[in-house]
């Protein structure tokens, strides 16, 4: 309500076209304030970075409206008075910062424009890349928000998009089948050991313990061991080379002698 009556009056006293706030009496007024709150207190008040109120104070720049309330609810002065320039640094006894409501963060700084021709060529080059980027960390690396990159550009967000993902299946697959390999190359490592094998006993030494599924682990420790037992078998076969495969079954055989006595 204070803030809506100050502008009430500001527009009325502005059909009078008083003389304006100058670049010199705001330093001044400024200088006062920050000497007698501090510079980084009196930022913190009118809710604006240090580097603002040097630049203020400097002359080189000037606060937007919501700043010249904020300054003149902490001087404790109208927002007339102080844009007309009837405010002095010697007519302010002290600043009223115990009345001050807490106030937040004003952004100063302006959104840039949007950019299409260097949107087009960051979305392009992060195709490119190897890996490709997610669509999130695209948008905090560059500030542009994924609806605005849409709307211009909804062919290179959905190569992007379908390219993080087609990443994202292939590094799964890949840490899927390193993890397979390990679990099978714990599993022979136990049997040359002379080890019995069993899931539990082959996940515990895995790298990252159990994080094989478990029912998965089932199945390919009984693929390792028909392979072992094939591999035994063949050892078998080569060391022995009077067995033989029976043709109609598979198994191993001894061959009949003949009597010929």
């Amino acid at each position: 309500m204070w803030a809506a009556s100050q502008v009430k009056d500001l527009i009325r006293a502005g059909f009078d076209s008083p003389a304006l706030l100058s670049r010199q009496q705001l330093s001044g007024l400024l200088w006062f304030a920050t000497d007698a709150e501090g510079l980084g207190s009196f930022s913190r008040i009118v809710g604006v970075s240090p580097t603002s109120v040097t630049e203020w104070r400097s002359g080189q720049k000037l606060p937007m409206l919501p700043v010249y309330l904020r300054i003149a609810r902490t001087l404790n002065v109208t927002l007339t008075d102080l844009l007309t320039g009837k405010v002095e640094p010697d007519s302010i006894p002290s600043l009223d910062v115990r009345q001050v409501p807490y106030w937040r963060s004003i952004r100063l700084h302006q959104k840039p424009s949007f950019d299409a021709g260097k949107a087009e060529q960051l979305l392009r080059e992060a195709l490119q890349e190897s890996p490709p980027p997610s669509f999130l960390a695209f948008q905090k690396r560059t500030g542009y928000h994924y609806w605005t990159l849409h709307k211009y550009f909804p062919e290179l967000c959905k190569l992007l998009r379908d390219r993080f993902q087609q990443h994202q299946a292939e590094v799964i697959a890949k840490r899927r089948q390193n993890k397979i390999t390990e679990f099978k190359n714990i599993a022979y490592q136990l049997n040359d050991q002379g080890i019995d094998l069993f899931v539990h006993r082959v996940l515990k030494r895995m790298s990252v313990p159990k994080s094989l599924n478990y029912r998965l682990a089932c199945e390919l420790l009984l693929e390792v061991k028909r392979e072992i037992l094939a591999r035994e078998q063949e050892t078998i076969q080569c060391s022995c080379p009077f067995l033989k495969a029976h043709p109609s079954n598979g198994k191993t055989i001894l061959p009949i002698r003949q009597n010929y006595g």
